[in-house]
């Protein structure tokens, strides 16, 4: 049916079929339908047909033709198919070409401050695959994966609450998406460490104002931002603000994601109150097939991806992915133990063991390398042939 929103003129259509009828019943009922379903072309002409109803049929028109009834069929040309379409779609504007920054930089010539590059520690040795110093730095965001019940929030929960209680100077914060005070408070006896930390739950935030409350809290200014799990922050947000506009007003997830990625790097900016270098971690939500959701943007703008995984004999480790900082520990195994006071141990006896290994492997091979490039010396120096040359003399 076309609607008044999608009026056109008859010069936007054109006859697509034409059956010819021997008598039209109901004519009169046509013609009462007419300005109610279609633009008014009741004694136009098109093509030589002149419309006198609208019939049931989507845009099919009762005409008369050289004394004959037709039911004609109309459709919209080419031109009129691109000034308008049924869909609603945003408009794109052609791009200001003069807004492009191509301004380019020396390294000699950009400064930052030296305490940008002292890491946060928290004296465990996952410090290790954070950065090669050990820690995380400053303005860093990462992002956090791993199997289900491999201890994700646990390991950095616990790695949050370090920092802080090593730093007592700095600002450290538990963003919640997951867990409530109550969920969260039994585990405190496991891990004490935890009731040191400063936690915003998302559960306990004003209805309709989860957006501006994440906002007012960032820009107070934090050294760590902990947040459990991106996905479950931005769904609660999304769905909050939501429940607050109508129609195109409403966000879709992808629109809340860009938001939290530019909340992280105005803050990685030090765009707030301390004038802090806030650093996040990030856990999130993996496919079934083990693979990190998320937009090209978060990727970009991830320092580096650490993995909590399984081992195929059901031990757990810390693999890194990809570290823009560097890092000295990779497959990192670590298990839960009943200590409140080391809730977590890592297996760094284990890495220096890999580590040697690895050395030894190297340190062989570059021997053997050497040996085979004194032979080769010899045999130059005796001014002997190669072997397949010799027995082909």
């Amino acid at each position: 049916m076309i609607t008044p929103k999608n009026l056109l003129a008859l010069t936007d259509y054109t006859v697509s079929k034409s059956e010819l009828k021997t008598r039209v019943n109901g004519l009169d009922v046509h013609k009462k339908r007419l300005k109610s379903e279609a633009p008014d072309f009741v004694g136009q002409e098109i093509e030589g047909y002149k419309l006198l109803g609208k019939t049931s049929v989507f845009q099919q028109f009762i005409a008369s033709k050289s004394g004959l009834y037709f039911a004609i069929k109309l459709k919209r040309s080419v031109s009129a198919v691109a000034k308008v379409s049924t869909k609603t779609t945003k408009v794109v504007q052609e791009k200001d070409l003069s807004k492009m920054n191509l301004k380019t930089v020396k390294l000699k010539d950009v400064h930052f401050d030296d305490s940008l590059f002292v890491p946060l520690k928290s004296n465990s040795p996952i410090d290790y695959c954070f950065s090669k110093e050990g820690g995380i730095m400053p303005g860093t965001n990462y992002i956090v994966v791993g199997d289900p019940g491999v201890g994700k929030s646990s390991v950095t929960i616990e790695h949050a609450a370090s920092i802080q209680i090593v730093n007592p100077k700095k600002k450290v914060l538990f963003i919640s998406g997951e867990m409530t005070k109550l969920d969260m408070k039994p585990y405190t006896k496991r891990f004490p460490k935890w009731d040191h930390l400063e936690c915003l739950f998302i559960g306990d935030l004003t209805d309709g104002l989860y957006k501006e409350s994440i906002e007012a809290k960032l820009a107070e200014g934090f050294d760590m931002v902990l947040g459990d799990s991106f996905a479950e922050i931005a769904d609660a947000v999304r769905g909050d603000y939501n429940e607050t506009v109508k129609g195109a007003d409403k966000k879709s997830y992808n629109e809340i994601e860009k938001w939290m990625v530019d909340l992280m790097v105005k803050h990685n900016e030090a765009a707030n109150a301390q004038k802090l270098h806030t650093c996040f971690v990030f856990i999130q939500q993996v496919t079934k097939g083990g693979d990190f959701v998320g937009s090209n943007k978060l990727k970009h703008n991830t320092t580096g991806m650490i993995e909590l995984r399984f081992t195929k004999s059901g031990d757990r480790k810390v693999v890194v992915t990809k570290n823009r900082r560097g890092f000295e520990y990779d497959n990192l195994h670590f298990d839960f133990t009943d200590s409140t006071e080391k809730p977590i141990s890592y297996d760094t006896d284990r890495i220096m063991r890999d580590l040697k290994v690895a050395e030894e492997i190297k340190k062989a091979a570059s021997e053997q390398l050497d040996q085979e490039r004194e032979t080769d010396a010899w045999f130059d120096a005796l001014g002997a042939e190669p072997v397949g040359e010799s027995i082909a003399a």
